[in-house]
């Protein structure tokens, strides 16, 4: 028998009974928390998210794992990030990144030095459930690559480590000054 869950629950259905096993009990309280991690990030009720197919809640989970808490940032000589914002800024001018892009610089900025493999970044920008072209991540590399070329004050560089990904290679004097190695 199914029942509904109580409103401060997200909406889901919860299987009871004989064929009921513990995986599927377990897959719903993920979900559950899941949907509350979410419902509070946007400040709307569990409820709100219902309507969503999982592959939607889950996108935004990933978002919500990638970004960091409200006014939180990274700056690197010239460059900021301010997750809190979601704005990066190079020598005091806005610099306009897609929200998938942001997302992806915060992922590799979070641990410069260190390479990110294309599996970790795919499920830490558009989460698990999201199958994706293998050219999606090189896309958006390029894109961002692109975006902060037109910047000469950005004092790192995104860097392919061939069979395996990418990572942050902080350059000159902003490598004193910057983030520390990971």
């Amino acid at each position: 028998m199914n029942r509904i869950l109580p409103l401060d629950q997200p909406p889901l259905l919860h299987a009871e009974g004989r064929g009921s096993s513990r995986r599927a009990e377990r897959r719903d309280l993920a979900r559950r928390s899941l949907c509350g991690a979410v419902a509070a990030w946007f400040h709307v009720h569990p409820s709100a998210l219902a309507a969503l197919d999982r592959e939607t809640v889950s996108t935004m989970a990933a978002r919500l794992r990638a970004a960091k808490p409200a006014g939180g940032g990274q700056e690197i000589g010239a460059f900021r990030l301010d997750h809190g914002a979601r704005t990066v800024h190079v020598e005091g001018r806005r610099v306009d990144l897609a929200a998938a892009d942001f997302d992806l610089l915060g992922v590799l900025l979070a641990s410069p030095a260190r390479v990110h493999t294309h599996r970790e970044l795919l499920q830490r920008v558009w989460g698990d459930d999201v199958e994706h072209d293998p050219g999606t991540l090189r896309v958006h590399i390029r894109r961002l690559r692109a975006t902060l070329a037109e910047h000469a004050a950005v004092p790192f560089r995104i860097t392919t480590v061939r069979g395996r990904g990418y990572r942050i290679d902080i350059t000159g004097i902003a490598h004193k000054k910057g983030l520390p190695d990971r």
